[in-house]
């Protein structure tokens, strides 16, 4: 008997004791073209928008590509969106004038955010008298703010004054705050991922809010009953869909949990705000998730982020980054300063492509998340030096629900307004506004009927390399974490591991800075000097990670892999080396033979490392998989017994030249 599954409503929620849960969309609530509201074929979903914001302008020379329609290349800057460039338009000649002096004198900063998303000039004060404009997310969410549970969400990562003289003259709010809900109502950013949280899930009217915290549960407990209640309404499809949606929110509680048990990082004229992760690319990360999570469960279809406060002159000491943002954008031409503020530029990016990338993975009816949404990325400057607003650096990302020819770089006329942009986007919410600041109308450009659809980039080819000195014998490890737990071969934990996707994601303890470690152990299956290594792994914000020989005195020997590169070490130095470039959230493969004294290694398709150490003959190895940072992905691990090639000398003649 065939059982279809009863159909549910689409502002079904999920409720317990002070607990509101929107859901996702299900197959149960029927079509997607359900939620459009209006007869336009192209609209198959509701539509979102978020605006992100950066400070300081860029680098532009390593921004702007040489080339315009959709066979552009990226640049350096923009290499971090490889995987989603058939998504995203880079556009160039766009202009904030309202950030202009206009007489007004020093203050560019200030105007560069205020006047963002407004598209008016800010009056020059730093008393209560402010005055701006209403910013585009606040037109939007008057019109569609009564179809979701929130009309609009606005985050950040640093905090600001709402007060004081911040920007020769002008108010800290300007520098601080991106959403205006009125000429004088800004509308402050909430920096702490726990308030987020509670604001998108706990019901407005909450007593037990307290009680709740105090014993500890996830909020996912309060709302189990009816969510068992709903599975049981459910096809297998929806079921797995529900079950992915509340893995998301698990993993943000734990991270969010995590954040509150660690101290602040101590780093130079910047003090993290209490209750916030010390780590601030997990900071960052941790928004993206819940900016995600608010469209998910279209709590909000509206949203902006401002990823640190325009002339924010925090440094960045995990890239090597000591000096100041802010002081750094004042380059002069320095070309040592240059290349600091392109890492700067290159980590942000790195985010936005996080962003995208989750938004691409969250299924959704005909397409993906971000096809159903636009996300706007941008610095109200130009360039951090000249302190200049026009041919400011843009992209638009996301299919606007089929509204826009992605995959382009494209080259408006020049002084275009930036608030042409805007009005382009709020028509494709289907909010009709005839002017916002300076604009002069919408952008035509955005969309062309007689496009072809860019093509998904193909991911690099990467081949496993094969063994040369060694041939595999009997297979000794086969892990591939299927199983969502470790396989029987490890021995030893040290760190914060998962492997319920089934792959093995882990990280290191920051609360000691200690890193994560996998161990065979000395009575483990490794009861053999000669072995032949090869495993996956995935560099997503990892420092290092490595696979290394050690004996119960310690270290012997590791292969380690960082995004610059790749080598073989002992415990004395380093032994052999290839500069690389390990791309972030790329699959790689590398193998490690170990034969006597000597040792191969070689990562993808490059080629092997070898060195000769008489240390390599240990009693009693074990294997060790190490991981520093966040976060580092190890796959199908396996380990042969190795019995040396016939062809291996007349390699290895080749290898010592």
């Amino acid at each position: 008997m065939n059982i279809r599954p009863r159909p549910i409503s689409r502002r079904a929620a999920l409720q317990g004791t002070g607990v509101f849960m929107a859901l996702p969309w299900l197959e149960a609530m029927g079509p997607l073209t359900a939620w459009a509201e209006n007869s336009n074929p192209k609209f198959v979903a509701p539509n979102r928008m978020a605006f992100l914001y950066t400070p300081n302008g860029k680098n532009m020379a390593d921004w702007t590509p040489k080339t315009e329609g959709n066979n552009f290349e990226l640049t350096p800057i923009l290499e971090p969106l490889a995987a989603v460039k058939h998504k995203i338009m880079v556009l160039t000649g766009l202009t904030a004038d309202g950030a202009r002096a206009h007489g007004d004198g020093g203050g560019d900063h200030a105007r560069a955010l205020s006047a963002f998303l407004t598209g008016a000039h800010p009056k020059k004060t730093d008393g209560n008298d402010i005055r701006n404009g209403v910013s585009i997310d606040q037109v939007a969410a008057s019109r569609l703010g009564g179809k979701t549970r929130l009309s609009s969400l606005e985050i950040g990562t640093e905090p600001g004054a709402m007060a004081g003289n911040c920007d020769s003259g002008y108010s800290c709010v300007y520098s601080s705050t991106m959403s205006w809900r009125s000429s004088t109502q800004p509308l402050p950013k909430q920096v702490n991922p726990k308030l987020v949280f509670e604001r998108l899930f706990a019901s407005s009217n909450d007593p037990l809010k307290a009680s709740r915290d105090a014993i500890q549960k996830s909020i996912l407990d309060f709302v189990r009953d009816d969510s068992k209640s709903l599975a049981n309404k459910l096809g297998v499809n929806d079921v797995r869909k529900l079950d992915e949606y509340f893995s998301s929110i698990r993993d943000i509680e734990l991270r969010i949990e995590r954040a509150q048990k660690l101290p602040p990082v101590k780093t130079p004229d910047y003090a993290i705000p209490a209750g916030i992760p010390a780590n601030y690319e997990e900071h960052l990360r941790l928004m993206c998730d819940l900016l995600a999570l608010s469209f998910q469960s279209d709590v909000t279809r509206i949203a902006t982020f401002v990823l640190a406060n325009e002339a924010s002159n925090k440094p960045y000491p995990f890239l090597q980054v000591s000096e100041g943002h802010h002081d750094l954008s004042h380059h002069g031409g320095d070309a040592s300063k240059q290349a600091k503020l392109k890492q700067i530029n290159i980590f942000h990016t790195k985010q936005l492509a996080y962003l995208l990338n989750k938004l691409e993975s969250i299924q959704e009816g005909d397409g993906t998340l971000l096809d159903h949404s636009m996300i706007a990325y941008g610095s109200g400057i130009h360039d951090g030096n000249a302190h200049n607003h026009e041919d400011l650096p843009i992209i638009l990302a996301g299919g606007g629900c089929g509204t826009l020819s992605q995959g382009r770089h494209i080259r408006l006329k020049k002084e275009t307004p930036l608030s042409n942009l805007w009005v382009s986007m709020l028509n494709r919410m289907d909010v009709s506004v005839e002017k916002l600041g300076d604009s002069s109308g919408a952008l035509s450009e955005l969309f062309d009927p007689n496009a072809k659809p860019t093509a998904k980039p193909q991911p690099k080819v990467v081949v496993k390399p094969k063994p040369i000195m060694c041939k595999p014998g009997e297979l000794l490890v086969d892990d591939d974490f299927e199983s969502g737990k470790f396989g029987k071969a490890w021995f030893r934990i040290t760190g914060k591991f998962d492997a319920t996707s089934g792959q093995l994601k882990c990280a290191e303890l920051p609360s000691d800075n200690h890193h994560s470690e996998l161990s065979t152990g000395s009575t483990g299956p490794l009861q053999s000097q000669n072995f032949v290594i090869q495993f996956s792994f995935k560099l997503d914000g990892a420092k290092m990670l490595a696979i290394g020989l050690e004996n119960p005195k310690g270290h012997v020997a590791r292969a380690i892999a960082s995004p610059n590169g790749f080598e073989i070490m002992k415990w004395s130095g380093k032994k052999d080396q290839q500069k690389l470039t390990l791309d972030d959230n790329q699959w790689h493969h590398a193998l490690v033979e170990i034969h006597g004294s000597e040792m191969v290694a070689q990562v993808d398709n490059n080629p092997p490392l070898y060195f000769e150490d008489e240390t390599l003959k240990t009693e009693k190895p074990r294997l060790v998989l190490i991981n520093y940072g966040q976060f580092a992905w190890f796959d199908d691990v396996k380990v042969w017994k190795g019995e040396a090639s016939e062809t291996w000398p007349e390699r290895r003649k080749q290898l010592k030249k």
